[in-house]
């Protein structure tokens, strides 16, 4: 039998996923439509920067997958057609617009490493048919099995180990240890249990690549394709946010101009009641924003700096 906690790791990354994009919606959500050569390109072209972030500036990200890769697009056009108003209005210290002439390739940079992300999670989707297919075959050979243990009570530990397993490793674990087991005894069942030496042969080859899509190796995989998201989302948080605290300042006047550069995090207007049963609109607080955000080296709109558009710090 498989050991029991060999494959916990990759199980709570599924969970976690799973209850992650019940939580947001993220399963029924439109994928954005990219290109995947370009977004391929995007990510490999990033994947130096982005894992030259520090681990402790990596924020959670809870902003839906649609709607960043989204904004991050619509940005990029917006900026594009105002950089050199950016470029006048601020000094280099305070604005560099070379920094931010990549937030297309962020924005598909994210795109395509969530999709990398959920393709190595989706390990139910090749493993179900297995799955389907080993339940009725592991039978099969046990009743082999047991009728051989009947024949040499010496196998009675071997046998019952096999039987204790439980969960997808273990059955995994027990089709290649009943394929071992009856293929070296296999003159004692022959034509007496119903089961073939091409049985035999598809418990090994199944059991094998089962293990294989539930072994740790996998769970290394998936937390390094997961980390490559999380850090992709981090650089286009920081891209849109730096673009957007800069153009309130730019445009706090132009409310037409502003609208183009909508806050990450803010959603739409909701109604509250007054207390007399009518209702009146309240903005949305900026969900998912941490509560205490790392630092961050994008300009802040609270920053005197940027409001005077004259200093600041950008990494």
């Amino acid at each position: 039998m498989a050991n029991e906690n060999e494959n916990t790791g990759i199980e709570e990354i599924f969970d976690e996923v799973e209850d992650r994009d019940e939580d947001l919606g993220f399963e029924d959500e439109p994928r954005a439509e990219l290109d995947a050569e370009e977004a391929e390109s995007a990510l490999a072209g990033l994947r130096r920067t982005l894992l030259a972030i520090p681990d402790s500036e990596v924020r959670p990200f809870r902003v839906s997958v649609t709607k960043a890769v989204g904004m991050g697009l619509s940005y990029a056009q917006a900026y594009a057609e105002d950089r050199a108003l950016f470029q006048r209005t601020f000094t280099i210290e305070a604005f560099d617009p070379l920094r931010y002439d990549d937030l297309g390739d962020r924005a598909k940079a994210f795109w395509r490493a969530d999709i990398q992300m959920r393709q190595e999670l989706d390990v139910d989707g090749p493993l179900s048919p297995m799955i389907e297919e080993a339940e009725p075959l592991r039978l099969k050979l046990m009743k082999a099995a047991i009728y051989l243990w009947s024949e040499d009570p010496d196998l009675g530990d071997v046998v019952e180990s096999i039987r204790k397993g439980r969960g997808r490793s273990d059955h995994a674990d027990d089709l290649g240890r009943l394929a071992a087991l009856l293929d070296e005894r296999w003159d004692e069942v022959e034509d007496k249990c119903g089961v073939t030496r091409e049985d035999i042969a598809r418990a090994e080859k199944l059991g094998a690549g089962m293990l294989e899509l539930l072994s740790p190796a996998r769970v290394e995989i998936v937390d390094e394709v997961r980390d490559l998201r999380n850090r992709a989302a981090e650089h286009l948080r920081r891209g849109i946010e730096g673009i957007h605290d800069a153009a309130s300042y730019l445009f706090r006047n132009d409310a037409a101009k502003l609208e183009r550069y909508p806050s990450l995090f803010v959603h739409g207007k909701r109604k509250r009641s007054n207390g007399g049963g009518a209702t009146e609109d309240a903005p949305d607080s900026d969900v998912g924003a941490p509560a205490v955000p790392a630092a961050s080296p994008e300009p802040s709109r609270q920053d005197p700096a940027i409001q005077s558009g004259k200093v600041g710090a950008i990494a």
